[in-house]
């Protein structure tokens, strides 16, 4: 498993590239609150890694539920 640290989509890309390199199977990003800058670097994060390591987003608490 390795955090990405939060960083442009290109860079969180290279270093997701090296820990997969490394060995790791486990790519774990953070979510900051910013819905498309999230979606954009996951898109980034799985193309450089393709499907050689897992995905997963850390959102710390930081979703609300919707209240009807």
């Amino acid at each position: 498993m390795s955090i990405v640290p939060l960083d442009n989509p290109r860079t969180m890309a290279k270093e997701a590239r090296r820990a997969v390199a490394d060995g790791c199977r486990t790519i774990y990003v953070k979510y900051d609150g910013d819905e498309q800058e999230l979606i954009d670097r996951l898109e980034a994060i799985r193309t450089a890694i393709g499907t050689k390591a897992g995905l997963r987003v850390d959102f710390n608490q930081g979703l609300s539920p919707v209240l009807r």
